[in-house]
């Protein structure tokens, strides 16, 4: 299957994507030309599975049950930012804003507090524990209890339906 390179402007970052051509068809992409993770480009392909209740997203591998039963989610953190936001769902982790230095006490709080928010949760069912991934402190785990994997991530799908509509009325 050919690559392309190809950049992108989304949510006003410049992204990089290594394109999966079929013909001169783009069907999907890698963010890192050998990267792990493929994504699938919007109506290319049905990303959809069937269910009784109609179709459903596919839960990404960033959510997922852990040896214990409990949900967890790769969370990535962009931080110093003008106020707390969800900004972004994919396969590699959920990424969102914090207004702290991620490296500060309050850092962790803060981000509890804003998926606590997102996920109608309290805050001792959730966790947050660093990880050994490269990016240093940026990159973490939320342990979330007594949610399903689904259920966390058509609650995060919600939060960033409202964030995206709260961005909207701010342009």
């Amino acid at each position: 299957m050919p690559i392309r390179q190809h950049v992108v402007m989304f949510n006003g970052n410049i992204e990089r994507q290594y394109r999966l051509m079929v013909d001169q068809l783009p069907v999907a992409y890698r963010n890192k030309e050998e990267g792990q993770y493929i994504y699938v480009l919007d109506n290319s392909v049905s990303t959809y599975v069937g269910s009784k209740k109609g179709g459903r997203l596919l839960v990404p591998p960033c959510i997922a049950r852990n040896a214990s039963g409990q949900t967890e989610v790769k969370v990535e953190i962009e931080d110093r930012a003008h106020r707390q936001a969800l900004v972004r769902i994919n396969a590699d982790g959920v990424r969102i804003h914090t207004t702290t230095n991620v490296g500060n006490e309050g850092a962790a709080e803060e981000i509890l507090q804003l998926f606590a928010k997102i996920l109608s949760a309290r805050l001792t069912q959730l966790q947050l524990q660093k990880t050994g991934l490269k990016g240093g402190g940026r990159n973490r785990v939320l342990i979330v209890d007594h949610l399903s994997p689904q259920e966390v991530f058509e609650k995060l799908q919600a939060g960033l339906s409202v964030e995206s509509s709260r961005r909207g009325n701010q342009d």
